[in-house]
């Protein structure tokens, strides 16, 4: 969110809830959920027909629309870039250390 400490614990909270709920509607799950007060790092597994672009778009969409009711917010919620990066086996488990390192777990 424009990189100002604004993810209390509550928008963190509504943020996962409504992300796993897009992810679900697209057939893909959301493996691991972390956030801090200014960004968040989300794990996803999703099918081979789903494109990252159309993944990314649904749940920032989703959660940009319950973020923007529950705070009655206008414009912009997410800023307009994001990093997405694929992680095939070999390379998991130095994914899921660095996701593990992340402050202010949301699900654990």
């Amino acid at each position: 969110m424009r990189h100002r400490p604004v993810l209390t614990g509550e928008l963190q909270s509504l943020t996962e809830h409504t992300m796993r709920e897009a992810a679900r509607q697209l057939d893909a799950g959301i493996e691991e959920f972390h956030g801090q007060a200014d960004l968040i790092h989300v794990t996803v597994s999703y099918p081979d027909y789903v494109s990252v672009a159309n993944l990314a778009k649904q749940l920032r969409g989703a959660t940009a629309r319950a973020i923007r009711r529950s705070q009655d917010i206008k414009g912009h919620v997410w800023s307009k870039t994001y990093s997405a990066a694929s992680v095939g086996a070999d390379s998991s488990a130095k994914f899921d250390q660095y996701v593990e390192r992340l402050e202010q777990p949301v699900n654990n």
